[in-house]
């Protein structure tokens, strides 16, 4: 029996020893959940876990890159959209200008309207950013060029000789005597047209997937230059005889008198003088109450014409049984006679006031050929309260006016803006003269009898309200017949000149870093833009060469924002296929980590419990390793 060695003690203590050691790893793992968590546990491993933790946050991370990138291209698409909608109006609105029932005013507001859009184009494109990185002010470094070459064809030479003839009647001075006159006229007129063709294509990448672009710009300058010779005779013709008499007669009621009653503005038979004088405003009043008479859409019954068209008669109801008839008569001497009388068929008596003006006579010549010659009216009162003249230098008139069965109150002459307005007799002055505008008006009173009877021997209430007599028109010039022809040769030489610039650039990109590794890149272009690149900046004036110039530049600006769009359309789908692989990728590669790192818990706990017992076991044996030594004391004693 040994007791300096007690062999049996120091094998029980060892065993407990690494049965304790091995407890602590599994109670370590059990802890931590991983099965590696020194380098020690499995060192080959662990080399390869934390590559692969390195992947899957490289991923993580790239996918959130990838979802700035898609932010930037939806950011980009929707300025664009906007672009896209500004285009639209502004072609609306360019259609809209292209037609000439516009005036000038109207084309000055759409223009201005155009104006303001374009500002808003560049607005968009200076202030449109990401994370305070402006989209569209990309800046292309230049690799190469530019080359400019140029040529020039023609000039193409065209002659074309034609003549012209038209017939005008002008008015002369009288014993005016014009002589045959030719003249020759020689002119040279240059009309340049230019253009501008953008063009450019993928030429190659660089190592990171920048694309590098050659663009071309063409150039076009078209000159006409067209030397005209024309040679113009004018021959006179005095107008006389039955001629004549179309020349200085007034056209027939039928033709000057609309359906609802109105008296237009005058012409000659001829149809080579208008004179500005028609009805300006018809109104009634009835037991003081105002009835409104439209000219222009009148409540008129109707207009009828005599045979001979040399009477029209219209008839205006005017309610309480009370109907007014106008009556206008052109008289031997080309005098119009406009007379008023008022029916009644109502059982009571009725107080009636009519006023009636006239436009008096202010004369455009060769009004019939689309471009009169307007001369105003000097009016002068006659000394009478109801007398007045009418004269320019091309004519003269008598305008008079008069009561018949009613009362001619007042006949004013003054300014027709007055007396078409408002009606206000306040504003106009008895006899002034030498207004720009001038016109007359005649106030009649009167009451109109009850119907007598009733039935069929009824006999209705009348009243001649009273008249106004115009003209007749007195000329204090000739009528003469001006024939004049053109014989005109025109020469157009054309040359087209065409200088083309060839350069090599790298545009601006920016590069979404989409995976754990170096250079896994998606490159993402950014275009330079503005409303002068796209060629739709606002012009300073509408014009039919305008319109059509800027429809043009708009449709190229459509195509060309259209394909930025389209680029960012395709960047985004990229994007997200990219992002969706990362998560995938991520998934596999954390999968695949676990499967090294992670511990098996059900393994790690039965080897737990299989320790657990070893080490309770040891400590027993330990024990009695221990009472083995006692035995010793026996003997001794």
């Amino acid at each position: 029996m040994v007791i300096q060695h007690n062999l049996i003690a120091m094998n029980a203590q060892r065993v407990y020893g690494i049965n304790t050691l091995i407890k602590a790893k599994k109670t370590e793992k059990l802890s931590s959940g991983y099965k590696i968590n020194r380098a020690a546990d499995d060192a080959a491993g662990l080399a390869i876990s934390e590559k692969m933790r390195r992947q899957i946050r490289g991923l993580a991370q790239g996918a959130e890159n990838i979802q700035d990138g898609i932010s930037l291209a939806n950011v980009a698409d929707g300025a664009l959209h906007e672009i896209h909608d500004i285009m639209q109006r502004q072609r609306e609105l360019l259609i809209k200008a292209g037609n000439d029932t516009n005036n000038n005013e109207d084309k000055e507001f759409i223009q201005e309207e155009i104006r303001q859009l374009s500002e808003e184009f560049d607005r968009i494109f200076d202030t449109t950013s990401f994370n305070e990185r402006l989209i569209f002010k990309g800046k292309n470094k230049m690799i190469d060029g530019p080359d400019v070459t140029s040529s020039i064809t023609g000039p193409f030479v065209n002659t074309i000789n034609r003549t012209e003839q038209k017939k005008e009647v002008i008015w002369l001075a009288p014993g005016a005597n014009p002589q045959n006159q030719s003249d020759v006229q020689n002119s040279t007129d240059t009309d340049t047209k230019s253009s501008s063709d953008h063009k450019e294509w993928v030429k190659s990448k660089d190592e990171y997937g920048h694309e590098i672009i050659l663009e071309e710009y063409v150039d076009k300058v078209e000159q006409s230059v067209v030397d005209t010779e024309e040679k113009t005779d004018v021959t006179y013709t005095k107008i006389t005889g039955a001629d004549l008499a179309k020349q200085t007669a007034l056209q027939t009621p039928a033709l000057a008198i609309s359906s609802n009653g109105y008296v237009s503005n005058l012409q000659n038979e001829a149809r080579t003088l208008l004179l500005s004088c028609a009805m300006s405003q018809l109104g009634v009043r009835v037991d003081g109450n105002l009835v409104n008479i439209s000219l222009y859409q009148s409540n008129s019954l109707g207009t009828t014409y005599s045979a001979d068209g040399l009477k029209a008669t219209t008839e205006y109801r005017l309610g309480s049984g009370l109907t007014l008839s106008q009556e206008v008569q052109r008289t031997a001497d080309s005098t119009y006679q406009i007379s008023y009388a008022v029916t009644n068929t109502d059982g009571a008596e009725h107080d009636v006031e009519v006023r009636f003006a006239f436009d008096t006579m202010n004369t455009y010549q060769g009004w019939d050929n689309g471009s009169g010659v307007k001369q105003y009216t000097t009016a002068v009162n006659d000394g009478t309260t109801t007398n007045f003249t009418l004269e320019n230098d091309l004519a003269r008139i008598q305008v008079s006016g008069s009561g018949d069965g009613g009362t001619l109150e007042k006949a004013m002459l003054g300014d027709i803006g007055d007396m078409y307005d408002d009606w206000d007799a306040t504003k106009v002055v008895d006899g002034e003269s030498n207004i720009k505008h001038t016109g007359t008006a005649y106030y009649w009173k009167g009451k109109v009898a009850a119907q007598q009877g009733t039935g069929a021997g009824a006999v209705a209430g009348t009243l001649r309200m009273g008249y106004v007599q115009y003209g007749p028109i007195t000329f204090k010039k000739e009528p003469w017949e001006m024939e004049t022809k053109k014989e005109i040769e025109q020469t157009t030489k054309r040359s087209v000149s065409d200088t083309v610039t060839r350069q090599t650039i790298m545009p601006e990109y920016i590069d979404i870093q989409s995976g754990p590794e170096a250079y896994t890149l998606i490159p993402m272009r950014l275009w330079n833009l503005s409303a002068e690149k796209l060629r739709v900046e606002a012009g300073t004036h509408i014009s039919a060469f305008h319109v059509a110039s800027s429809l043009e530049n708009i449709d190229k600006a459509f195509e060309k924002i259209g394909n930025i769009r389209s680029y960012y359309g395709a960047i985004t789908n990229r994007l997200e296929h990219a992002y969706k692989v990362n998560l995938n990728t991520e998934e596999n590669t954390q999968a695949a980590e676990s499967q090294i790192r992670d511990a098996d818990m059900s393994q790690e706990s039965m080897q737990f419990a299989k320790q657990n017992i070893l080490t309770q076991v040891g400590e027993a044996m330990m024990a009695q390793a221990n009472q083995s030594g006692m035995g010793v004391l026996s003997l001794l004693g």
